[in-house]
């Protein structure tokens, strides 16, 4: 049941504000395993009792949407709290054997936006013999499908090959599948001449996009990430394709990379650190990350602006493992980027607020800490590095990277935080960036509380 308060509250840094909470109530013999975060800015959580494998749980799922108002809560008796995720808010319980059910116990379960079950035969939704099973899977809308490859054929994400791709198709209603051969070919300017990895970069109810990245060197043999996005339509037909990704100015290579689409601008971001390379008889050795970079393209893969800055402070080491590095890029505001980057060996985490039209840095911080360590939760939907701010809200308060940088430039939500600082329990942060403000998850597993909070800019 949900709980759902309204508070008029002080300016904060922007504007004046108004925040929402829900509160989720859960079983005392039962923690919350999972948090889905939507494309369409709603959530599910998911509250299970614990244990190893794949083992009834019998999850209560909650979904919530992106005003904090409820749009379901129901129990699952028999149930794993392993699903696939659908763009809607609909999931497939991946895995369950419940004999209570009418099908054979091997049966697997969608749950439409609305939470309600519908049972699917185990068999169909292997592919059948077709499809090869450990392909891309995923879920528009009550139809699942899987990006693999015929028998006999191995799959793998990083050899590109136009010929050996297949979409399956599955109507989870009907019970009706359809195999249709994919074109992966990219602009006439990428070449079938080398590896790419591919991922899933979008779905819409009527599209989805693969994303094909490779790195590779221009003609004064500068490396750079090159990045080609292919959408299809529902039937596995190409209708678009953009490439974006361009070599960095003077001796800068590319050296780590993500994509973000802004779906409200529809632009696209490339992002990422840059390093040097000694070049001693074509023998090319990496040193350590020097800068980082920020690329953004219209719709059509247009280049609109580029920044490339060094790092405002030395944080890194010769050969610095990828693992160790942080850098997220998110708009706030309607008007302005954050960018954060750093390293978890090192207790700062530096801030970059840029104008989104223009490409301008506007501030720079650089935001220190007391403790910081990689902390995988016990009870905690959250894989990622927290960081504890010991001085100003103490040590029992963890907090991921959003939360940091949400912090840092609301002076509300800053003032909330504050209030735990000598908490007993254990509580921690997850802060998901919206357009017209952010919602934070907070978790107190010890006192097995938990709530979202909605804060507006």
């Amino acid at each position: 049941m949900k709980k759902l308060a309204c508070l008029l509250v002080l300016a904060t840094s922007f504007a004046f504000s108004q925040t929402s909470a829900y509160e989720i109530e859960v079983d005392k013999d039962k923690k919350i395993s999972s948090l889905i975060h939507f494309t369409d800015n709603s959530f599910v959580i998911c509250a299970s009792k614990q244990s190893l494998g794949y083992k009834s749980n019998d999850p209560k799922l909650i979904r919530i949407d992106s005003t904090l108002n409820e749009i379901y809560t129901n129990s699952f008796t028999g149930f794993t709290n392993f699903f696939d995720f659908s763009i809607d808010g609909a999931m497939l319980n991946n895995y369950r054997h419940n004999p209570k059910m009418t099908a054979s116990k091997d049966a697997y379960s969608y749950i439409n936006s609305q939470g309600e079950i519908l049972e699917i035969e185990k068999d169909l939704l292997s592919g059948g013999e077709e499809i090869k099973n450990n392909g891309e899977r995923f879920l528009i809308d009550n139809t699942q499908f899987t990006i693999g490859t015929r028998e006999g054929k191995e799959f793998s994400k990083d050899v590109y090959n136009q010929d050996d791709f297949y979409l399956y198709k599955l109507n989870l209603k009907t019970g009706v599948a359809k195999i249709q051969k994919m074109n992966f070919q990219g602009p006439s300017d990428m070449a079938n001449d080398g590896k790419f990895y591919f991922s899933l970069f979008k779905l819409t109810h009527d599209s989805f996009t693969i994303k094909l990245k490779k790195s590779t060197r221009d003609v004064k043999e500068k490396l750079y990430t090159e990045i080609f996005l292919l959408t299809f339509d529902l039937n596995g037909k190409k209708i678009k394709e953009t490439k974006i990704g361009a070599p960095l100015k003077n001796d800068k290579n590319t050296a780590l990379n993500k994509v973000w689409y802004d779906k409200i601008d529809k632009a696209f971001y490339s992002y990422g650190f840059y390093h040097e390379h000694k070049n001693a008889n074509r023998k090319w050795a990496v040193t350590k990350f020097k800068g980082y970079y920020i690329q953004k393209y219209d719709i059509t893969g247009k280049s609109l602006w580029d920044i490339q800055a060094p790092f405002s402070s030395d944080i890194f080491d010769d050969n610095q493992s990828n693992m160790d590095c942080i850098f997220t890029l998110n708009k706030v505001n309607k008007t302005r980027l954050l960018f954060s980057y750093g390293n978890t060996d090192i207790d700062v985490l530096n801030m970059v607020q840029i104008d989104k039209n223009t490409g301008k840095t506007i501030e720079e911080n650089v935001l220190e800490f007391k403790s910081s360590y990689n902390n995988r939760i016990t009870n905690y939907p959250v894989d990622i590095e927290h960081r504890i701010m010991k001085d100003v809200y103490g040590k029992k308060v963890f907090l991921d990277v959003n939360t940091i940088q949400l912090l840092a430039i609301h002076e509300e939500f800053n003032t909330y935080i504050k209030q735990f600082k000598n908490s007993k329990d254990k509580i921690h942060y997850k802060s998901f960036i919206l357009e017209d403000g952010f919602i934070v998850f907070e978790a107190s597993s010890d006192a097995n509380d938990y709530k979202f909070l909605k804060f507006n800019w």
